[in-house]
């Protein structure tokens, strides 16, 4: 932990020069970091405004934070100095946080999804992470069409059209499975797949009005994933996201963490009547789904004989 931190520490430390990318999304969300005054210290300049490209952009109070988990591991974020400061901090503000007592934060284990086509085999995961069995959904509708004896513009219309499928599902079935239930075993079924698969015509896409009960929101673009695979086999998919640009804006004190707007991703789940907008208020202590997919890929070998 201490020596895969070193480089995040440094660059938080040192600073990094701001890039076109970043600038935009500053201008995007100015209004929102000026109201934070430590996000504003960080990525604005004194009189408020979007700085220019190559200015540098130190974060001292985020390298503090990296070094206490880099020292104590999760301990060193979910408890102690930085979590008294978040909890703290949100409270300035009305925020509805709290260090849930010891051990409050904790990792859950599910089982991954699986996934078929032809020659390779699929690990997805799964909810509330509810990527997965989105992926699982459109791969099983797809796997009716023979992709490879139809054009590109045929091809990617298909795709499409089986992942608004998917993504309709996961809005409207999936979410905390602490809290909400989900026909899972329906949803990545291959007799559910040709129903949807069905509904789906190679001339033209269907309307999304045909598609019941799900309104669209805007999608951000904030999210850094990474894959990690050791020669002993071991593999990790570790997606992280603060939803929109510069999530809320919002940057506790002493903290340096920009904390994340991902209200718009608790369920709708019908069963729960949960509001699927930035501002709902879920169930405490539920878990937002997310769209986050990543999917390993086992694509299988023979060897031959000479």
């Amino acid at each position: 932990m201490k020596e895969s931190l070193q480089p995040a520490i440094r660059l938080a430390r040192n600073g990094f020069p701001l890039y076109a990318r970043l600038q935009g999304g500053l201008r995007y969300k100015r209004e929102a970091v000026q109201r934070s005054p430590d996000a504003a210290k960080v990525f604005l300049t004194a009189d408020g405004a979007v700085p220019e490209l190559g200015f540098i952009i130190k974060q001292p109070d985020l390298a503090n934070t990296l070094e206490a988990i880099a020292a104590q591991g999760a301990k060193g974020f979910y408890a102690g100095r930085v979590a008294q400061d978040l909890v703290s901090g949100c409270a300035r503000h009305r925020g509805n946080m709290d260090l849930g007592g010891p051990g409050g934060v904790q990792g859950h284990r599910t089982q991954a999804a699986g996934g078929q086509l032809p020659r390779s085999a699929h690990r997805l995961r799964v909810a509330p992470s509810s990527g997965g069995i989105a992926v699982v959904d459109a791969l099983n509708i797809l796997s009716g069409f023979d992709l490879h004896g139809v054009d590109s513009v045929t091809r990617k219309h298909l795709v499409i059209e089986a992942m608004r499928r998917a993504y309709r599902d996961r809005a409207q079935y999936l979410g905390d499975p602490d809290f909400v239930s989900m026909p899972l075993k329906l949803l990545t079924s291959t007799d559910y797949a040709a129903g949807q698969r069905a509904s789906i015509r190679t001339d033209k896409a269907m309307p999304s009005a045909m598609l019941p009960g799900i309104g669209s929101q805007p999608v951000g673009m904030q999210t850094t994933h990474f894959s990690v695979l050791d020669a002993a086999g071991n593999r990790v998919a570790g997606t992280i996201s603060i939803n929109l640009f510069f999530g809320t804006g919002y940057m506790p004190p002493k903290t340096g963490v920009v904390l994340n707007d991902t209200m718009d991703d608790f369920s709708i789940n019908r069963e729960r009547r949960i509001r699927s907008d930035w501002w709902a208020t879920p169930p405490t202590p539920s878990r937002p789904t997310s769209a986050a997919s990543p999917v390993w890929r086992r694509v299988s070998s023979r060897r031959r004989r000479a």
